[in-house]
């Protein structure tokens, strides 16, 4: 999977269990090392931090007596060569405020999206400055 994701061809998708975003990163180098044992770990975290760009946390909360199923958190992937050990670069874009069901945006993740996204939106036909001004809705980016 880690192999078809860092080829250079957009559009993968997967899933797995992890609590955090930085913990489902470590549990793909589990995974990846798992399958292929000759694999060096850092080369592995490079792989991560190249094929990953987006990570969506769905998260259990309680409210009162209901159990809401939402999206916890939101974070870019980048990767980080300036790492001996390869590990990317994990940079929380926004997380779930259960108190109000309402989003903390983190402004310096978003303003400093990693190239490669900046780079897929553009690609789309999307402004990524247009959308750092919607999400933040303040007119700033």
């Amino acid at each position: 999977m880690i192999h078809a994701m860092s080829s250079g061809h957009d559009g993968s998708l997967t899933t797995l269990h992890a609590s955090n975003p930085q913990t489902a990163l470590d549990r793909l180098e589990v995974l990846a090392m798992s399958a292929d044992r000759n694999l060096a770990p850092h080369v592995v975290r490079r792989m991560i931090g190249a094929g990953v760009d987006l990570i969506v946390h769905l998260s259990t909360y309680h409210r009162g007596d209901q159990e809401l199923r939402r999206l916890g958190s939101l974070a870019f992937v980048a990767e980080n060569r300036g790492n001996d050990l390869g590990s990317p670069v994990v940079s929380g874009l926004a997380s779930y405020r259960i108190l109000d069901d309402s989003w903390d945006w983190r402004r310096e993740a978003l303003v400093h999206m990693p190239d490669k996204v900046w780079k897929k939106l553009l690609a789309a036909g999307v402004n990524p400055e247009d959308v750092v001004r919607e999400v933040l809705g303040n007119g700033e980016s």
